[in-house]
């Protein structure tokens, strides 16, 4: 497959990017910074680079063209968050240029603040929420914002909201499933949802859904 893989020199995007090589997918990175990609990604024959940001229509519309699906590993900043709901504005758009270039897959990472049917009651999820809504509001006002817009997103969008819990750079399998139900964890390695995404992208288990993925202490994933 060919994907659009957005925030792919972040740590998570990172993981992504290698996992999508070790899966023989083809890609395109739409990055703000190429100069902040290893130099044998850049020469990688597999790999596309396109320079742009997330407010930029024709570019991120050369991006989109062309490609099976889009995976963003673009989250939020806890801290420093900008006002306005950035995040939310740019997945309007890249809805809209996904319907213009007949694009149908897209998988976005989500965090607990997006709230879920399926999930149950959870202290240390709950309180891990209010600590965003309390300290991190306009992170959390984005993410909830852009959960909504997915999910409103035209009947033909094949979405998947993959939600987070704190992130760690350890070595671990994944479990996906909801809040609260006996074997979700408040952690997940970054490593671990860049398997899961990949895996998602071609298994679509979880179309229209939001599952939390979290570390698993089994040795294969969950």
């Amino acid at each position: 497959m060919k994907l659009l893989i957005l925030g792919a020199t972040g740590q998570i995007g990172q993981h992504v990017v290698d996992a999508a090589l070790e899966a023989q997918h083809s890609l395109v990175l739409y990055v703000r910074s190429p100069k902040k990609l290893p130099a044998d990604l850049k020469l990688n024959s597999n790999v596309s680079i396109v320079e742009g940001d997330l407010t930029n229509k024709e570019a991120l519309s050369e991006a989109v063209k062309g490609v099976h699906a889009v995976i963003s590993a673009i989250g939020p900043s806890f801290f420093g968050h900008p006002a306005g709901n950035p995040l939310t504005a740019a997945y309007t758009l890249l809805l809209e240029l996904m319907k213009d270039h007949d694009v149908k897959r897209v998988i976005l990472l989500g965090t607990a603040s997006n709230k879920d049917e399926n999930d149950k009651s959870s202290i240390i999820f709950d309180t891990t929420v209010l600590g965003a809504y309390l300290f991190g509001h306009s992170a959390y006002s984005d993410v909830v914002a852009f959960g909504k817009e997915i999910r409103a997103a035209s009947p033909e969008v094949l979405w998947t909201l993959a939600r987070v819990p704190v992130l760690t750079n350890t070595e671990a399998a994944y479990h996906a499933g909801y809040i609260g139900d006996g074997e979700t964890k408040p952690y997940l390695s970054r490593k671990a949802w860049a398997l899961f995404v990949i895996g998602e992208v071609t298994s679509n288990l979880w179309i229209k859904k939001a599952p939390m993925i979290s570390s698993s202490s089994k040795p294969l994933h969950g």
